[in-house]
């Protein structure tokens, strides 16, 4: 079956425009996901996980798609956290709920976060 990119980028658009009614801080990753600093969100909700539940429940009212969200303080831990229960369900785990798992990084990774170490600069 071939590919519908268009159809893919139509639900793409709908869902960064739901995003829209809650953050213009939206950091786009690819044509389903993104980072949305939601701290002071644009409906006043209490807390990010108000706003990530209202928004995951929008997008399956909205597109009949199921969305997954990570909250934290960081990207790399929402990220983590996002993928607990994909894809089936709307996920939602914040960091106090995370059981700390043991991890094991490899040379390669290592010198890939060197890297990108090196390009950081503090603001």
């Amino acid at each position: 079956m071939p590919p519908r990119f268009d159809v893919y980028r139509a639900a793409s658009r709908q869902i960064h425009t739901i995003f829209a009614d809650y953050t213009a801080l939206i950091e786009p990753l690819a044509l389903d996901e993104a980072y949305l600093e939601v701290t002071e969100n644009q409906r006043g909700l209490p807390t990010a996980s108000a706003t990530a539940k209202e928004t995951c429940a929008r997008i399956l009212q909205d597109t009949r798609l199921t969305a997954s969200a990570g909250v934290s303080y960081n990207k790399f831990l929402a990220k983590l956290a996002s993928g607990q229960r994909k894809p089936a369900m709307t996920a939602l785990r914040e960091l106090r709920q995370m059981n700390p798992a043991p991890c094991q990084v490899g040379p390669s990774r290592i010198e890939a976060l060197h890297r990108a170490a090196d390009r950081l600069t503090l603001e």
